[in-house]
């Protein structure tokens, strides 16, 4: 279980922060399936823009080797309706191909605008990152 309040891993956009992220196992075969676990803070209403939550399994500056993507919350608490002091946990699963190469690989996350596909500013220790994902783990892929 998370502290209450904790200092952010990132700050994503004007008011979503990323407050934990914890994957389910530091191990897995190819085939199998990850779960990542993460809570968000919410510091500001992040506006209407519908938010996609992504995560991608390897080299951020690649075309992901595995990758999950969809709508915060599952779609079941939109992003729109969020409110200043809010915080929750979101569980996504990865699903690793069957053929992925043996190695470490990192589990990078952030947030998209599904009208327009542009990332959120995605901001580590005062600094953007320059792919707008922040590493939220380390798989080894056995």
């Amino acid at each position: 279980e998370w502290p209450a309040r904790v200092e952010p891993i990132a700050v994503i956009g004007d008011g979503i922060e990323l407050a934990a992220a914890a994957l389910s196992t530091q191990t897995a075969a190819p085939g199998e399936t990850v779960e990542v676990r993460l809570r968000w803070q919410v510091t500001a209403p992040p506006g209407p823009a519908l938010l996609h939550l992504f995560a991608h399994l390897g080299d951020p500056t690649a075309a992901p080797r595995a990758q999950t993507d969809g709508p915060v919350m599952g779609g079941e608490y939109p992003s729109s309706l969020w409110a200043a002091g809010e915080a929750f946990d979101e569980t996504i699963s990865l699903s690793l191909p069957g053929d992925l190469p043996p190695g470490e690989y990192p589990i990078t996350v952030g947030l998209y605008d599904f009208a327009t596909g542009a990332r959120l500013p995605l901001v580590v220790e005062g600094e953007r990152l320059p792919t707008d994902a922040v590493t939220v783990g380390r798989l080894t892929v056995r």
